[in-house]
């Protein structure tokens, strides 16, 4: 196929999302958000390494994010909230480093932030609001310093002391925390 560009936004579509769009070499933006499409995100989807945009929020996929995704370099936006997916975020995220707008809000994800997505030093905006993450957060969170839209970690369960480090995002201009069981005191480099 020679297309390279495909949206299928805000419509009624429903079914599974096939592993044969992993044969769409050519694609470099592929939107099916606000549909009512289930089943898993097949890793075939990974085999699109030109891809720039992938945008399936507002589905109801479900299973784990495949960590295949990693291997998506040219990738800048990737949006998969308001799904269902659950399981790990995937540490091979960290070899996206073209990413630069994240967001994995409003799924039931679990497990901790990996280390490894402190290497998408391009991100502007992440997003991972209302999901079941625990742990600390990684001080790798600190070298995002091109983190400028938000970073938005609320609704979930994380603990322990804030990151000193996230006050180097110096760029940042929305940050939200609220609704998580963070302990200790608020770093004074937030201040500045």
């Amino acid at each position: 196929p020679h297309l390279t560009q495909v949206s299928f936004w805000g419509n009624n579509l429903h079914g599974h999302l096939s592993k044969s769009w992993g044969s769409s070499t050519n694609l470099t933006t592929l939107v099916m958000a606000k549909n009512m499409l289930t089943g898993s995100l097949p890793p075939e989807i990974s085999n699109l390494v030109k891809l720039e945009v992938l945008m399936l929020y507002g589905n109801k996929l479900t299973g784990k994010i495949p960590p295949e995704l990693g291997n998506l370099a040219n990738l800048y936006m990737l949006s998969l909230s308001g799904n269902e997916f659950s399981g790990d975020i995937p540490p091979e995220f960290g070899q996206m480093s073209n990413l630069q707008f994240l967001d994995i809000s409003m799924n039931k994800l679990n497990g901790s932030i990996p280390q490894e997505l402190g290497s998408c030093t391009e991100l502007l905006s992440l997003l991972m609001n209302h999901n079941s993450l625990s742990g600390e957060l990684p001080v790798s969170l600190g070298n995002l310093g091109n983190l400028q839209l938000v970073l938005d970690l609320s609704n979930n369960n994380f603990t322990g002391a804030l990151p000193v480090q996230l006050g180097s995002l110096v760029k940042l201009e929305v940050l939200n925390l609220s609704h998580n069981q963070f302990d200790g005191t608020i770093p004074p480099s937030f201040a500045d």
